[in-house]
């Protein structure tokens, strides 16, 4: 669904339109969990989305479940930062509304431990009963300043800074699409999930070197994204990592991670492709 539940955005008309402060922080949740008391939380955290994970199915045969699915948002505050888990029904109506800069305001979760993670760290997990979340999206204009949490920040890297990064660095790319491959299918190495994974390959000229940008992209689970994905496009990767090649150093390429985003302009105009050039090369002569 694109749009939130209509109960929800109901609630949140009696609250006040500005300076809505929290109930609780992330840090507040944390120091509770590690004392031991724990269960559902009733108090409203506000916190902004850093990083959005693809969608994540864990479906079993000997299972019955309607909607086997889960997604994770890395949220924060000024307190620290927390895994938010959503589940089941709860993707169906917030995967697609959530985006990495929003902020939301949570009630009615629980905190558990991380999984696979250090002992004293959290998740909060955010279901459709037991109980039931209420999930909104929130202006900045609406959140008392003191409390607004830190915008996400990005490492855009440029083709000539690619060269220098080591193997499995974090970055993100902007550049023209010169080339789209055909949508390719390979076996899932961890047993997991979907038995097959769908990738493509992109090819993206910045103009700051002659090597282009390549990118081994997977589903993000933004199909409305891939479609526009065509030769003569901007298209904005967030979250990848650099993968090299062991018999030759210098050749190397982009692929996912968890939190990969894909943002595409369409067909771009020549004045816009000219704009972005000028942005992303450096001024020859600074002005002091």
């Amino acid at each position: 669904m694109e749009a939130p539940p209509t109960e929800d955005s109901l609630e949140e008309e009696d609250e006040e339109e500005e300076g809505r402060r929290p109930s609780v922080t992330v840090s507040e949740l944390r120091d509770c969990f590690v004392s031991g008391r724990r269960g559902a939380i009733q108090y409203q955290l506000i916190v902004r989305i850093i990083n959005k994970s693809h969608l994540m199915y864990y479906g079993r045969t000997d299972r019955n479940c309607e909607c086997p699915y889960k997604a994770v948002l890395q949220a924060c505050d000024r307190t620290g930062s927390v895994c938010v888990v959503l589940w089941n029904s709860v993707c169906v109506s917030w995967y697609r509304r959530l985006k990495p800069g929003d902020i939301i305001s949570l009630r009615h979760y629980r905190v558990k431990q991380h999984y696979q993670a250090e002992v004293d760290d959290i998740e909060i997990s955010v279901n459709s009963r037991n109980p039931a979340a209420q999930i909104s999206v929130l202006p900045e204009s609406s959140v008392s300043p003191e409390y607004l949490p830190p915008a996400p920040s990005y490492n855009f890297y440029n083709s000539k800074e690619l060269l220098e990064r080591p193997q499995g660095n974090l970055c993100d790319v902007i550049g023209l699409l010169t080339f789209t491959g055909r949508s390719e299918r390979v076996r899932s190495k961890d047993g997991r999930g979907a038995g097959l994974l769908e990738y493509r390959w992109l090819r993206l000229e910045d103009g700051s070197s002659d090597k282009p940008i390549m990118v081994k992209l997977f589903s993000t689970s933004q199909p409305e994204t891939h479609l526009k994905l065509h030769p003569v496009s901007v298209v904005v990767c967030t979250r990848l990592k650099s993968i090299r090649s062991d018999q030759s150093p210098d050749s190397f390429y982009l692929t996912n991670t968890t939190y990969t985003q894909v943002y595409c302009t369409g067909k771009s105009e020549p004045g816009i492709w000219l704009g972005f050039s000028l942005f992303i090369q450096p001024d020859p002569c600074p002005v002091s």
